[in-house]
């Protein structure tokens, strides 16, 4: 009875491994630069910073800092965001041409915390008031709320793309939990994130974006 009722569960839950399934759903080694629904530009890009078959396309590079103490750790992503997040992504990797800079307005904001603190704001939007789109982006940045800073290379790139486009975009400096802006406990970058909303949303008819 056992047996079949085991039997009977596997069946059931034959659709998790089935290699029908997408990318790691069914083929749990896949990498990403192997999955076919990654944009071809993107995939073009990003194996070229593959070193030793590790890179954000490739195999997810090895954590020591995971056998570290908790000091260990924090001076570990330290390390990362002044060093490593700049090679991996360079500045010249991701700027937009002088020409183009010049056709936006890029200002630092900042607005009050729930905590007490001030959170700043990388704005970038089009000078030019006739190209806005009259829509706004809160953009988190990426780093799991640990790592990484809205400044970098990657992320300045990002909205000034976008702001030629004619968005307005906001990319957040929330505190992490650990690197270069650390360490604030969790959900102290939440609340700056939340903070951030409120703040423009506020103010929305100032900068014409909702």
């Amino acid at each position: 009875m056992a047996a079949r009722g085991a039997a009977a569960a596997c069946r059931q839950m034959r659709w998790c491994t089935s290699p029908l399934r997408p990318g790691r759903l069914g083929t749990p080694g896949m990498l990403l630069k192997d999955d076919p629904r990654l944009h071809a530009g993107l995939k073009a890009r990003f194996e070229k910073d593959i070193k030793g078959g590790y890179g954000l396309v490739g195999k997810p590079a090895p954590s020591p800092q995971l056998a570290l103490p908790v000091w260990g750790q924090h001076r570990f992503n330290v390390f990362l965001d002044k060093f490593v997040a700049p090679a991996v992504a360079p500045h010249e990797a991701y700027a937009v041409a002088p020409e183009d800079a010049a056709r936006l307005e890029d200002t630092v904001v900042t607005a009050p915390g729930r905590d007490g603190n001030g959170v700043p704001m990388f704005l970038a939007r089009p000078a030019d008031a006739a190209r806005r789109n009259g829509l706004c982006l809160v953009y988190m940045h990426g780093g799991g709320m640990m790592v990484q800073t809205a400044d970098m290379a990657v992320y300045r790139g990002l909205r000034h793309r976008l702001a030629l486009q004619g968005w307005t975009v906001a990319v957040v400096e929330f505190r992490n939990s650990s690197g270069v802006l650390g360490n604030h406990p969790f959900p102290a970058g939440l609340h700056d994130g939340m903070a951030a909303l409120e703040y423009l949303h506020a103010r929305r008819e100032e900068y014409k974006a909702g």
